[in-house]
Formats: C-alpha cells, structure tokens, sequence
C-alpha cells in the first residue's frame, strides 16, 4: 500500500467515525444540534424530482448540489441557523 492510499483509509475511517450528526449530515462537523438525526437518507434524486412539476434539470441540480441527494443533510452557519433538507432551507422564520 502506498503513502496515498494510505492517507485516503486514514481520511476514510477519520470520517466513518465522525460524530457530528452523522458526517454526511453535518459535513462542516459544527452543528451543535441534528435536526435530521443522525443517519443519512440519500435519495433517488430523479425520482424525487419526477413527482413535481419543476423544471427536471433545474431540480436535480439545485438537489444534487445543495444537499448530495441526502434529504438529512444539514449545514450550521456562523449566525446560529442551519439549512436542513435536500434544497438546504435556512431555519431563519421557520424554528
């Protein structure tokens, strides 16, 4: 095994054992709460898209980018909200 394949398994089981929310839901590994619990809930994307009447590709962009397709993603900001959900809606008026 050489010295990269060395360093991805160490950055693979650093991340694996993150505690912070889950890892991939609190990828900033700063959010003091886990609103969307603890595991990930990745998503058929094109699925999820095709049962609304939005611009397909818009959708499928906006998601893809915004959460990975993990509708338990979110994201602490410096001004104490987070963005939560697949489109990464702020928490700011709505908690």
């Amino acid at each position: 095994m050489g010295l990269i394949d060395l360093l991805l398994l160490a950055l693979y089981i650093s991340i694996a054992v993150a505690d912070t929310c889950g890892g991939a839901n609190c990828p900033s590994g700063k959010c003091p709460t886990c609103y969307c619990g603890r595991i990930s809930n990745f998503i058929d994307v094109a699925a999820f898209c095709a049962q609304h009447s939005w611009n397909q590709a818009c959708c499928k962009c906006i998601v893809l980018s915004e959460s990975g397709g993990n509708s338990n993603a979110m994201n602490y900001n410096n001004n104490g909200s987070t963005y939560i959900g697949l489109f990464q809606i702020n928490t700011v008026g709505i908690m």
